[in-house]
């Protein structure tokens, strides 16, 4: 069978050479109709909360901050996932949503859920939240200003 097609090939030159053009052309035409990114985003649909408390501890801000943030998100439709790491002076709530939820509702959504947040942060923590965007993933920063100084390791409000 392979001596048949090798036979036919070495026969008809012209109509091989004609294949091999035709393939060629159309792998080119494909090649400039595909659209490629030039930095895919194959990141799944996640909304960032950033909120930065300088000087409180990693306790006080999962106390204050992280959990109300978290109790405020749960619910959401479309939720797949909601994770949160708190450091000395920084939270960070991220929550995933499933892929055929729209990025804009997700945040939309999360951007309603966190002004019921607001309520339940300490009023010392309380500043303006702010919503900005990152090209490799979507967050809402949150910046938040303790109201309060350090004395003899105790708090006293300024």
């Amino acid at each position: 069978m392979l001596e048949k097609i090798i036979e036919y090939t070495l026969k008809q030159k012209g109509m091989v050479i004609f294949l091999s053009l035709l393939i060629a052309t159309i792998g080119l035409y494909s090649y400039w109709k595909l659209p490629i990114d030039a930095f895919p985003d194959v990141t799944n649909i996640q909304v960032e909360v950033v909120s930065h408390a300088d000087g409180l501890s990693a306790i006080e801000i999962e106390r204050n901050v992280t959990y109300p943030i978290e109790m405020a998100m749960r619910g959401l439709p479309g939720i797949e996932q909601m994770r949160s790491v708190t450091k000395f002076g920084l939270s960070i709530v991220t929550i995933v949503f499933k892929d055929d939820v729209d990025i804009y509702f997700a945040r939309q959504l999360v951007f309603e859920r966190l002004a019921e947040a607001r309520e339940k942060v300490p009023k010392g923590l309380r500043s303006p939240w702010g919503l900005s965007a990152r090209p490799w993933g979507r967050s809402i920063n949150i910046p938040l200003k303790a109201i309060c100084r350090m004395t003899h390791d105790r708090r006293f409000p300024t």
